[in-house]
């Protein structure tokens, strides 16, 4: 057994993400992370340690056949480390597979938004704003060569898209949208000589498909400028008959608990989970990507007690790194 604390993803690590990888388990690439492996298979769990508590990022990137192998590894080396372990943001699979037999808690607070393009269909209203959009003359297209220049405007993009952003904000990774550009697509959209907005895609080839990182606009008055962005990205990906696209997690209207805590804590849980929601407006970011028809799948988080404390709750804050 090994685990070694990374502060750069390695080109290795990184082809096993898209091998393997899945929404949850992407926001290892942008923070400094834990890598625990054991001899016995090429898969790596990737974690942060944060008061005493090893926190998961998604499922364990390895082949199927391997998971319950690195995760009984993985337990036994955080219980003689004297850590607590909680995953964060896990499949319905993997919660039945391994939640009874290594975790105490597991608790339903997300759902993954899941878009088929090879069958996406305008509605009249989106085509009606998509229409509205174009009058601007907008231009999207995917950036596909060498151009350093375009990648210094995609990059200025994202900062002023980030100091546009009001009130409290979860962290939303790193910006630096060439960094690491194994298993990426880029795609951005043009008025005139301006780039107004951008999409980064991320390759998840267990799904046969793609993960949208980011979807951002520039902050000017262009109506319908992210619908014609979305649109025209689910058609692009359409016509490559891609029938998988992750938008990643949004969170559930309540918190339901599927084993552990007791019911004072549960409740106490669904008041933090509430007032999360609220300060962070995490309802309204839904609603957006509900025009587009997606399948909403179950996300979990498990905890390997029976109960949350303290230092659990810290340990979640400062790993995702809410700002």
């Amino acid at each position: 057994m090994s685990s070694v604390c990374t502060r750069g993803i390695s080109d290795e690590t990184i082809k096993k993400f898209i091998l393997w990888g899945m929404a949850g388990s992407e926001a290892m690439l942008d923070y400094p992370c834990h890598l625990f492996q054991i001899p016995q298979s090429e898969g790596v769990i990737a974690y942060r340690v944060e008061a005493g508590t090893a926190v998961v990022f998604g499922d364990p990137i390895c082949p199927e056949k391997d998971i319950l192998l690195l995760v009984e590894a993985f337990h036994r080396y955080c219980s003689q480390n004297q850590l607590d372990v909680i995953y964060v943001i896990v499949s319905e699979s993997f919660s039945k597979l391994c939640g009874q037999k290594f975790c105490k808690t597991a608790m339903k607070v997300c759902e993954e938004l899941i878009f088929d393009p090879s069958s996406f269909k305008k509605s009249k209203r989106l085509s009606y704003r998509i229409n509205q959009s174009k009058k601007h003359g907008l231009v999207f297209q995917e950036y596909s060569h060498a151009d350093p220049l375009l990648e210094d405007k995609i990059l200025e993009l994202g900062q002023l898209w980030r100091k546009a952003r009001k009130g409290p904000q979860l962290h939303l990774g790193h910006l630096d949208f060439f960094e690491n550009r194994l298993g990426k697509r880029w795609f951005y959209v043009s008025q005139q000589d301006d780039i107004i907005g951008m999409a980064l895609l991320s390759r998840l080839e267990l799904k046969k498909g793609w993960l949208l990182k980011y979807l951002i606009s520039k902050p000017i008055d262009i109506p319908y400028l992210s619908e014609f962005m979305m649109a025209s990205l689910l058609e692009t990906l359409g016509q490559e008959k891609c029938q998988f696209l992750t938008y990643g997690v949004v969170p559930t209207s309540s918190l339901r608990v599927i084993q552990g805590l007791n019911k004072i804590t549960a409740f106490i849980a669904e008041v933090i989970f509430q007032l999360v929601k609220k300060i962070f407006k995490l309802e309204q970011k839904k609603s957006y990507w509900l025009r587009y028809n997606p399948k909403e799948e179950p996300a979990y988080v498990l905890l390997n007690k029976d109960h949350i404390d303290l230092n659990n709750i810290k340990a979640l804050i400062k790993s995702l790194r809410t700002d």
